[in-house]
């Protein structure tokens, strides 16, 4: 229990905060704005928004406020290490953003049956093509690299930058939505994955 004029330690102002005492946070905020900007900015070398990871800090703080234990270290030690982990993602975040941005993209095949031969050999490769060319991107690159070009998931995800699981949910969602009249062909083609 603190007097008048005193702040209650930081474990106090942690065990209210998981319970969602905002007061607490603001209290913890004013006390360690200033040396977790410092942390964050040198760690960041001037990449990114320091204020915007201390928001994101402070948000992981918030969620996990009832995983601080006191007994196994300082407030402190916690927030810093919150905080490091949080400015080390954001810069990832960064870098793989600018490589997305840097990277060429993908070259749509072209619109002639005779350009892609393995299309031109199947049957009914033309109301494929035709359902393909309708789609929004990302969906139609995936579905042309996929389908017309015949790379394989892992080689879309880099090509277009994105985890392979995503590539995968929006194949088969986009396939799902392209409707039974095209579903023979997209079943053969999938089998090697």
């Amino acid at each position: 229990m603190t007097t008048a004029g005193q702040t209650p330690p930081d474990a106090d102002l942690m065990a209210r905060m998981s319970v969602g005492d905002r007061a607490a946070a603001d209290v913890l905020l004013a006390r360690y704005r200033d040396r977790i900007l410092d942390l964050i900015r040198s760690v960041a070398r001037g990449e990114g928004d320091p204020e915007d990871i201390l928001q994101e800090v402070w948000v992981r703080v918030w969620k996990y406020a009832n995983r601080f234990d006191p007994s196994l270290g300082s407030f402190i030690a916690w927030l810093n290490t919150v905080a490091l982990h949080e400015a080390v993602n954001a810069l990832r975040r960064l870098r793989r953003q600018e490589r997305r941005d840097s990277a060429p993209a993908p070259r749509p095949p072209a619109a002639s049956e005779s350009s892609c031969p393995r299309a031109s050999r199947r049957e009914g490769a033309s109301p494929l093509r035709l359902a393909i060319e309708k789609l929004d991107s990302p969906a139609r690159e995936i579905l042309q690299m996929r389908l017309l070009e015949s790379k394989k998931f892992e080689a879309i995800g880099r090509v277009l930058g994105k985890p392979l699981n995503t590539i995968k949910t929006i194949f088969y969602r986009t396939c799902r939505s392209i409707g039974e009249n095209n579903q023979h062909l997209l079943d053969r083609i999938d089998q090697d994955d």
